[in-house]
């Protein structure tokens, strides 16, 4: 439902994004000018360094490509395009502003030049034109869904603007999307000085809390209760998630003074970062990047936007980008907690251990008792095989937890993992059976205590049936069928263990384990030159080294 709500449009923006140019080298027009190689060659970079996500250099090949021949307009949308999703939203407004002066203006030229003169248009605070400007395009970049949203914020007097809210589709109360509504119709009525009525909009909204909501009460907390913990929805929340970084910001001593002269710009930038979330939630990481980074071009102090940017940039697999955005984020803002966390989450995608380590200490020290810290904490030592550490991090972040719940399961798990490294399989087992005493469908406990009982010989029937219990849940999950596998090579059921192996190797083709485990079973199947293939291929995926030697022996012996 909601995918198809914000696809609407979208489609439009993705063609720009995807679009292959196909450059014919026969066309009468390119062969009456001397163009010079670079421009095929600078196209071709740029569909290249679109293709590695590489938004900052696939704007300089494609605008150097349009300077050459501005007339080709899929190269002028596609220079606009990623000049956007790289953030050089002024250069992306200039190019329009050149090409215009070139070749006139034209209605509807293109949706993506239509969105910028928009939003060139609401950074002048040149409201009225922008207004007209939305009026009179046929097509445009946001979907007919939000343009109610705009309009409400472009409108001159609070009855239009709420006439404008009106024809938002999904305001009535318990619809997914009925959030954003509420959220802007509060924001509208503080703009025009309502602010009685602003407040009993939030409140109305709030009364029912999830956190989809949380937005809404950061502006409530700045706009109407600043410093008053007491009121009704603040306390609400703290008692109810009290350990939520939100939390922690409401009680602080928060020095930022809240800008607390709501304007369109503003609510537009808002608005923009409204739908990027959701395109995000969608996995449509390019068109939510560049909505995000229009949305902080209209309002640098959104920080909010920011984190939406960098977690864009990293699913798009630009941590080192990632990075730079999440450390643009202010101390002293109620996402900065977050930001931290994701910080070291990306160094430790990046193997850049010591700068985790470092980001990490340092919340340990201003949050000694915080169980999130910890465990990351915790995980960073077990990923550096210092189990040691890791054990002494997990064990403290379950001493944080009050009351164990079903949720608390992976701090068990991941504690029973770091034991089993360290060889102390008594206390590896009892973290493993309780985990799963927690959360019995977790398939991860099922398959790691499966797989650790049929490695050693023990219990195998019943590992048999944890094993299969967590292939059923995840099916596709090549180290789960890989544990089958082996529990029927265990068994002695070697025909079977063979084509489970089989299964579990072509769903993860590269694993060394999981290609030795099928030439074991092939080799006891009666299989021994494909046994001696896979052994040979395990090898290929540089094993660790006790592997590697027992491989090697044989390959020599066999079994």
């Amino acid at each position: 439902m909601v995918s198809k709500v914000f696809s609407l449009k979208m489609n439009n923006f993705l063609y720009i994004t995807l679009i292959i140019i196909s450059v014919s080298f026969f066309e009468k027009k390119l062969q009456a000018v001397n163009y010079h190689k670079s421009y095929f060659g600078s196209i071709l970079s740029g569909q290249i360094a679109n293709y590695n996500n590489d938004s900052s250099l696939s704007a300089e090949f494609f605008n150097y490509a349009h300077t050459i021949n501005p007339k080709n307009k899929e190269v002028y949308n596609l220079s606009l395009m990623s000049l956007v999703i790289s953030g050089n939203i002024e250069t992306a407004i200039s190019t329009i502003k050149k090409y215009e002066i070139q070749f006139g203006k034209k209605p509807d030229d293109s949706v993506i030049s239509n969105f910028l003169i928009f939003i060139n248009e609401i950074n002048n605070n040149n409201f009225k034109k922008a207004l007209e400007h939305l009026n009179n395009s046929k097509s445009f970049l946001i979907t007919d869904k939000m343009v109610p949203i705009l309009k409400g914020w472009l409108s001159p007097t609070l009855e239009q603007g709420v006439s404008a809210l009106d024809k938002y589709e999904y305001k009535s109360k318990g619809l997914a999307l009925s959030n954003i509504y509420f959220h802007h119709l509060g924001l509208i009525q503080y703009y025009h000085t309502k602010k009685n009525l602003s407040k009993k909009t939030f409140e109305e909204h709030l009364e029912i809390f999830d956190l989809e909501k949380l937005r809404t009460l950061y502006f409530y907390f700045n706009l109407f209760s600043k410093n008053n913990l007491d009121d009704k929805y603040i306390s609400s929340f703290l008692e109810k998630y009290p350990n939520h970084s939100f939390s922690i910001y409401l009680k602080r001593n928060n020095e930022k003074i809240f800008k607390k002269l709501i304007t369109p710009k503003q609510g537009i930038s808002e608005a923009l970062y409204n739908l990027a979330q959701t395109l995000y939630s969608q996995n449509m990481y390019e068109t939510s990047l560049a909505l995000a980074q229009t949305a902080l071009f209209l309002d640098q102090e959104n920080d909010l936007v920011k984190y939406l940017i960098s977690m864009n940039l990293n699913s798009l697999n630009k941590k080192k980008l990632a990075i730079d955005y999440m450390k643009s984020i202010p101390l002293n803002s109620y996402i900065n907690w977050n930001a931290i966390i994701n910080i070291a989450e990306f160094y430790i995608d990046l193997e850049q251990y010591n700068f985790a380590s470092e980001y990490l200490h340092k919340l340990e020290k201003s949050y000694p008792q915080k169980t999130e810290v910890l465990y990351k904490l915790g995980e960073l030592y077990h990923i550096q095989r210092d189990y040691k550490n890791a054990i002494k991090y997990f064990s403290a972040a379950i001493s944080t937890i009050r009351v164990i719940e079903k949720k608390h399961w992976y701090l068990y798990y991941s504690r029973g993992m770091a034991y089993e490294r360290s060889n102390k399989w008594q206390l590896a087992e009892k973290d493993f059976l309780y985990s799963i005493e927690l959360s019995p469908e977790q398939p991860l406990t099922l398959n790691y205590l499966g797989y650790s009982w049929i490695d050693s010989g023990k219990n195998i029937d019943e590992a048999k049936k944890l094993i299969s219990k967590a292939v059923k849940l995840r099916p596709n999950d090549g180290y789960f069928v890989d544990s089958l596998g082996w529990a029927y090579y265990r068994m002695g059921e070697y025909e079977k263990a063979v084509m489970e192996l089989e299964k579990a190797v072509s769903l993860v083709p590269n694993d060394p384990i999981i290609n030795d485990h099928l030439g074991d079973a092939m080799w006891r199947a009666g299989y021994k030159n494909e046994a001696v293939f896979q052994w040979n291929r395990a090898l290929i995926y540089k094993p660790e080294d006790e592997l590697k030697e027992k491989i090697k022996f044989k390959l020599k012996k066999g079994l």
